[in-house]
């Protein structure tokens, strides 16, 4: 014991004569230095070359943008938020939209296959409506940022950039008014010049966009949405077994119309007369996987023999009137690439805006929604995103409790306000749609 005490001791002797050594050193080297001339004076100033506008730039002053990006630590998902809004941002870099699950059950085509699928005895719409209203129960910077937006004067509009392969609902995002408090945290008394704040569904309450990163060089890395004010009539794909002796749609057309994607892909490589719109009502099919992901019978993989140049020159809009056109798709071999969808394969291909659906809809609904859109393109000149929004509020208003009465609310109404929430909107908040009918021969 003795001997590592020792040890010990002469160590430390060792290690302080070594230490005043260093010190001496560094004495000397300090006396030897020249003393330090006086800072210069700074540079004048000198004008940047231009630059392009940030994404505060880039927007209308009422519109801010969300854009959502997807990590994974610890085998677990996770998401970023960016909140861009006034000429600021703001990051979460690991949100929680829910208690209920994995972020891979949050898409609203789960949501209805499960209630499709249930018996109609356990009033499974009625049941969805209120599962995804309790999803955004936590209290997260989301609902703060959102606050925020709500409050703001006139009619705030929102975009969501959403890059991941969730097929998160966004425009289902539930809003309950935050209790105002005091300084102690009490509940603050009420006064009357403060405005209530609104309650319900983000995409009835406010105008939603969708983008999504457009893979064609730079346009991946900006939003590169562009406002578009289209005018004309309709070139359409309609399938022939939604054909039903009717001929709702003719009056709109520019020229008869095809029944098979091949067929119009071979027409939008040639010369097309102008049109305002081009409409697709056919199936979709969605899978995992891209080769099994299809349009019309044609996958997504498939889609890239095809340029489309006419949309390109036209650069007219799209709604792609069939179920899940507006899904995800990402390689499972490769969970570091990027999603992939028919949205951004058809804004790749030079359409100025898509409109697509998240799920399975009802074919009656699709039919009256297309109708209904042109009806109100051809009366006046109608913004994309406020067309839907006017579509959401008003199944979501048949839909809501009214309180103090009878609920007479049946499986109907549940299941047409989440159909509605279905169809969503890529482009810019301020794009619209003049749409010209033929005249009576």
């Amino acid at each position: 014991m003795r001997g590592f005490l020792g040890a010990d001791r002469a160590a430390e002797r060792t290690a302080e004569r070594t230490a005043e050594r260093a010190a001496h050193r560094t004495a000397d080297r300090v006396a030897e230095r020249p003393a330090e001339r006086s800072a210069e004076p700074p540079p004048p100033p000198s004008a940047f070359e231009a630059r392009p506008a940030g994404l505060a730039d880039a927007l209308p002053p009422d519109v801010a943008l969300l854009r959502v990006t997807a990590t994974s630590r610890g085998g677990h998902e996770q998401l970023t938020l960016s909140w861009h809004h006034g000429g600021t941002m703001r990051t979460a870099p690991d949100e929680r939209l829910s208690v209920q699950g994995p972020l891979s059950e949050l898409s609203l085509a789960a949501l209805v296959a499960r209630a499709a699928a249930e018996s109609e005895g356990k009033h499974p719409w009625r049941a969805a409506y209120y599962d995804v209203m309790n999803w955004w129960l936590p209290e997260t910077r989301l609902g703060e940022w959102l606050r925020e937006l709500l409050a703001a004067a006139g009619q705030p509009r929102l975009v969501v950039w959403d890059n991941t392969p969730y097929d998160i609902p966004w425009e289902l995002l539930y809003h309950q008014p935050a209790r105002p408090t005091g300084r102690d945290g009490d509940a603050a008394e009420d006064t009357q010049d403060t405005v209530p704040e609104r309650q319900g569904w983000l995409g009835e309450l406010i105008p939603v966009v969708r983008w999504v990163s457009v893979y064609d060089g730079a346009r991946a890395r900006a939003y590169s949405a562009e406002r578009h004010v289209g005018e004309g009539g309709v070139l359409m794909l309609e399938d022939e077994r939604f054909t039903d002796g009717r001929d709702d749609f003719g009056r709109y057309l520019v020229e008869p119309p095809t029944r098979t994607v091949q067929a119009l892909m071979h027409r939008l490589d040639q010369p097309v007369e102008p049109f305002g719109l081009l409409l697709i009502r056919c199936h979709g099919v969605h899978s995992p996987m891209s080769r099994h992901f299809s349009l019309g019978g044609l996958s997504l993989n498939e889609y890239t023999d095809f340029p489309m140049t006419a949309l390109d020159v036209h650069r007219a809009p799209v709604l792609l009137n069939a179920c899940s056109s507006g899904r995800t798709v990402r390689d499972p071999r490769r969970p570091d690439a990027a999603a992939r969808g028919f949205p951004e394969l058809f804004l790749r291909r030079g359409a100025s805006a898509v409109i697509a659906t998240v799920g399975d809809i009802d074919l009656n609904h699709s039919h009256d929604f297309a109708l209904r859109l042109l009806h109100e393109a051809e009366e006046a000149p109608t913004r994309f995103a406020d067309a839907l929004h006017r579509h959401r509020g008003h199944y979501a208003r048949r839909a809501r409790r009214t309180p103090g009465a009878e609920d007479r609310r049946g499986e109907a109404d549940f299941k047409l306000f989440l159909h509605s929430f279905l169809y969503v909107y890529y482009g810019h908040p301020d794009s619209s749609l003049r749409v010209v009918a033929r005249e009576a021969p």
